[in-house]
């Protein structure tokens, strides 16, 4: 009778174990609190179901999430310190940015997983799956990223955003930034060398004392980029935004500005010959005596820039004086209140709509038909006026009528004048 006994105690115990009421190890309250609040420090959240979860910038600090799933889950910037992560599925999940230092991450599954930026200063990695070269889209993204003994890493930066990120020195030696943003990054003395920078976006960039040797640009953006011997370049700038630049050293021959933002910029005397500037907005853009010979403007914006002063309303005119627009396409064009004068037009002649304050000091003037233009103001000092046409010309005191604009007269000082044609022409103060 005793022996049948002892033969039946491991059959209740299964039974006892099969029939008992199955316990989550996690707390409910705890986990209805996170997801509610996104606040849960030190909570019990162990082995909870959490897979694609919602928990950008939860404060996670010291919580319990031992064996938890939360594959796909958004921990977008989440604050993780000291949180136990042991044995977790964090397979694909968004760890962009998230704080993870002292956290324990041993035996948790990290494949696939966007750790971008995120900082595992002091995490413990031991066993933890987290593949970076497995080639089939199972690799952890680890960009930016600040590993366990306090280094940055660039591992899978490949169409990443690291714009405006500070980059000095950072050693990238043939890693691969395929199409990634480095828009603004300080790169300022980085290894580059045999990195794959293809594609990516270094616009407004700073590479000064970086190390390029057999770097890959190929159609990279090097828009206003510094350059490692400190230059400044400008190209494939297409849809930029150069506005209020001061480009007066920029070689811009035959670049691409299609689309760009133009307004207000300084592009005196630049060469812009053989541009593509189609659609590109260049009101109020300071263009005299920049070569356009061949450029192509077709739909390009050179009308006036509006803006308000203390006054009302100031435009400032887009100034294409002694420009050369030889041969430039300006179909469609906007070309309204833009200065013209002296301008070489597209058909070789020369333009002069509108000419006051010009400065065409010294300016071979010969025969010139200046009928009807507005000189107020202009400098004409000694030019060469022989023969030209000024009937009607309005050569008159300038009064802008706001204190942002100073009045002033037109000079005609050593100009020389013979057979000039000054019928009509309006010499008020001058």
């Amino acid at each position: 009778m005793i022996m049948k006994f002892y033969k039946l105690i491991p059959f209740v115990v299964f039974l006892s174990i099969v029939l008992a009421p199955q316990v989550s190890a996690f707390k409910q309250e705890d986990l209805d609190k996170l997801m509610s609040t996104k606040r849960c420090p030190k909570c019990d959240l162990s082995e909870a179901d959490l897979s694609e979860a919602n928990l950008s910038k939860a404060n996670l600090k010291g919580a319990d999430l031992k064996g938890s799933n939360l594959s796909k889950a958004n921990l977008r910037g989440a604050y993780l310190k000291g949180a136990d992560l042991k044995g977790s599925n964090l397979s694909k999940a968004n760890l962009r940015g998230a704080y993870l230092k002292g956290a324990d991450l041993s035996q948790a599954n990290l494949s696939g997983a966007n750790l971008h930026g995120a900082d595992l200063s002091q995490a413990n990695l031991q066993g933890a799956n987290l593949p970076v070269s497995a080639g089939d889209g199972d690799d952890a993204v680890l960009c930016h990223t600040t590993m366990p003994n306090g280094k940055r890493v660039y591992i899978n930066c490949r169409n990443a955003n690291l714009s405006r990120e500070n980059l000095t020195n950072a050693k990238l030696i043939g890693r691969d930034l395929r199409g990634s943003n480095l828009s603004k990054a300080n790169l300022k003395g980085a290894d580059l060398r045999r990195a794959n920078l293809s594609g990516a976006n270094l616009q407004g960039a700073d590479l000064s004392q970086a190390n390029l040797q057999g770097a890959n640009l190929d159609d990279a953006v090097l828009c206003r980029t510094t350059m490692p011997d400190g230059k400044r370049v400008y190209k494939n700038c297409r849809n930029a935004d150069l506005s209020g630049e001061n480009l007066t050293n920029a070689q811009l021959i035959g670049q691409d500005l299609r689309g760009s933002n133009l307004s207000t910029a300084n592009l005196k005397g630049v060469d812009l010959s053989g541009a593509k500037l189609s659609k590109a907005n260049l009101q109020g853009a300071k263009l005299i005596a920049a070569n356009l010979k061949g450029a192509d403007l077709s739909g390009a914006n050179l009308g006036a820039w509006s803006t308000f002063g203390n006054f009302g309303e100031i435009k400032i005119k887009t100034d294409l004086s002694q420009a050369n627009l030889q041969g430039a396409n300006l179909s469609g064009a906007n070309l309204d209140d833009a200065i013209l004068c002296h301008t070489i037009m597209p058909n070789g002649k020369r333009g002069y709509s509108s000419c006051i304050t010009a400065d065409l000091s010294g300016e071979n003037l010969i025969n010139a038909k200046l009928t009807g233009v507005d000189l107020r103001g202009s400098n004409l000092s000694a030019a060469i006026l022989k023969g030209a046409d000024l009937s009607g010309a309005n050569l008159s005191i300038y009064e802008s009528g706001t204190i942002e604009v100073r009045d002033s007269t037109t000079d005609l000082s050593q100009a020389n004048l013979s057979g000039a044609n000054l019928n009509g022409a309006n010499l008020k103060g001058v």
